[in-house]
């Protein structure tokens, strides 16, 4: 700008005004500049965001698959029921997550449903394989079953064909649970059930009454051959009657060499019970071994998992675990 006015001062308004205009076009040319680097500056964070978003999930999906795989070779996974946890993994929010599927039975059966809904009528081969490598037909003694793969050897059972609700049932007992239908042995003589009969399914146990639909596979004799249903119609679960008592019990961690604990009883039923938690020692989700001493001078020794804790740790709740029916009958008489 002093070199604009020294010209001007010498009387050189050619070279004057070449100087002007050459300062405009300076000046022009850096605020271009300064306009397309800040335009540009968002554009760049935006960049640099989206591929950081990419290698997050690039490297996350890596991460999911090294988990999975290590499920799959832990539950020792045919491609076959792999195959069958891709198809499933359809259905889920995020299908890379597929891992989800081989540790969550709520996860599984969520998208199992999705698929029969979608696929009616059609079956995935290996499928009651699958589930119980994944334990999820586990049989729980509290819990109702879900579907036929819930159900046990010796369960009894009686069935009737649907559109004939004046014949009587047909009792019998569960022989053998298989991958894609389960077998019934049934007591007496009754007219055979054609393959594809519709019937209802009845069975009781400890836990009560649950009744499916289903329908005939084949039968060899005795031996009646029963597709597996997740269609169950009615629940009637029994009650276990809780009863408040004061009474010793002895109890300790079932996993360890802790000694043996005096505790008092709360209240009891055939199902769990309410106890205190000595020095409040024990934790949720402890597996516990619980010592009754009956009037008959023997000890009853009893396997349950603290299912939470109340009063501020000082009490316990337990659940027991697998009971045989003489053995809860035992604990029920404790109670009457």
């Amino acid at each position: 700008m002093n070199k604009v006015f020294f010209l001007l001062l010498q009387n050189k308004p050619d070279e004057f005004l070449q100087s002007i205009n050459q300062d405009f076009l300076n000046n022009q040319n850096s605020f271009l500049l300064a306009l397309v680097i800040f335009l540009a500056f968002p554009l760049i964070l935006l960049i640099i965001y989206v591929i950081n978003q990419y290698a997050a999930r690039v490297k996350l999906i890596q991460q999911l698959k090294i988990k999975f795989t290590k499920l799959a070779r832990h539950y020792d996974l045919s491609l076959n029921e792999i195959n069958i946890i891709k198809q499933l993994s359809r259905f889920l929010q995020d299908p890379q997550k597929k891992y989800l599927l081989l540790i969550n039975k709520n996860t599984f059966n969520f998208c199992l449903d999705h698929w029969e809904n979608k696929y009616p009528g059609q079956t995935l081969t290996g499928l009651g394989i699958l589930r119980n490598k994944l334990e999820f037909d586990k049989y729980d003694p509290l819990e109702s079953p879900k579907s036929t793969y819930n159900l046990y050897v010796a369960m009894p059972v009686q069935i009737r064909p649907v559109d004939s609700p004046q014949l009587p049932w047909i009792k019998g007992h569960i022989q053998a649970v298989n991958d894609d239908y389960i077998n019934l042995e049934i007591q007496g003589k009754y007219d055979p059930l054609e393959q594809g009969t519709r019937i209802k399914l009845a069975l009781h146990d400890h836990r009560g009454v649950f009744l499916f639909e289903s329908s005939i596979v084949g039968q060899d004799g005795s031996i009646i051959r029963v597709h597996h249903s997740r269609n169950r119609l009615v629940v009637q679960r029994r009650k276990y009657f809780r009863k408040q008592l004061n009474m010793k019990v002895f109890i300790k961690k079932e996993t360890n060499e802790q000694e043996v604990v005096e505790s008092q009883l709360i209240d009891l039923s055939g199902s769990g019970a309410s106890l205190n938690n000595p020095d409040k020692s024990f934790k949720k989700h402890d597996d516990l071994l619980i010592f009754f001493h009956t009037e008959h001078d023997k000890w009853l020794r009893v396997s349950a998992e603290v299912v939470r804790l109340s009063h501020g740790g000082k009490t316990m709740h337990i659940r027991f675990g697998h009971l045989k029916e003489a053995l809860r009958d035992n604990i029920i008489g404790l109670i009457r």
